[in-house]
C-alpha cells in the first residue's frame, strides 16, 4: 500500500513540474518576442537619429532575456571572429534557432529571419521604412502572444496533472 501512495506522489509530483516548465516556456516566448521587439525599435531608432551600422546597434544592445537564451553572446562571438557585418544578426538568429535556444514559435522566428536576411542593404530610410513594417508584425505576434498566455499557461498546468491523475487511475 506504501509504495502506490509514494508511487501516485511521484506521478503527480512529475506532472506538476511538467505542467509548471510548459507554462515556464509560454512566458519565455513573450518575453523572447518583447525583447526582439525592443532589439528591433533600437535598431529603427538608431538608424533614423543616429545613421548608425546595424552591427554597431545590436552589439550594444543589452537585455536580459535574450542573454539567457544565449542570442546576444552569440553574436557578439560572431562579431569578434570576424563575421561580415551585415549578415551578423540573421546568422545569429539562424544558429540559435537550430540551437533550439528560442522558445518562440516558428512563425515568430520566420518574421525576424526575413528582416534579418536583407538587414543593411538599403539607404536609412529604406531600413526605417522595413524596420517599421516587420515591428508592425513583431507586434502583432506579441499582441497575440500576450493575449493567449494565459489561457495557454492554465492548460499548461493543468493537463499534465489531469493525465497524472488518469494514470494513477488506471494503474490503481
Amino acid at each position: 500500500m506504501t509504495q502506490k501512495i509514494f508511487g501516485a506522489v511521484f506521478v503527480l509530483a512529475v506532472s506538476f513540474y511538467i505542467g509548471m516548465m510548459l507554462a515556464a516556456n509560454e512566458r519565455r516566448r513573450v518575453a523572447e518576442l518583447e525583447a526582439f521587439y525592443h532589439l528591433m525599435e533600437r535598431i529603427r531608432d538608431s538608424i533614423a537619429s543616429l545613421a548608425q551600422p546595424i552591427s554597431e546597434i545590436c552589439l550594444q544592445y543589452t537585455d536580459e532575456t535574450l542573454e539567457k537564451n544565449g542570442f546576444l553572446p552569440r553574436l557578439r562571438d560572431l562579431y569578434q571572429n570576424g563575421m561580415k557585418t551585415e549578415n551578423i544578426l540573421y546568422r545569429a538568429i539562424l544558429e540559435q534557432d537550430a540551437a533550439h535556444s528560442f522558445q518562440m514559435t516558428a512563425e515568430d522566428v520566420s518574421v525576424l529571419t526575413n528582416y534579418a536576411v536583407s538587414c543593411g542593404q538599403e539607404d536609412s530610410t529604406g531600413e526605417v521604412r522595413r524596420c517599421t513594417y516587420y515591428l508592425s508584425l513583431l507586434e502583432k505576434r506579441l499582441n497575440d502572444a500576450k493575449t493567449a498566455l494565459s489561457a495557454n499557461t492554465k492548460i499548461s498546468r493543468a493537463l499534465p496533472l489531469s493525465l497524472g491523475g488518469l494514470l494513477i487511475i488506471m494503474l490503481l
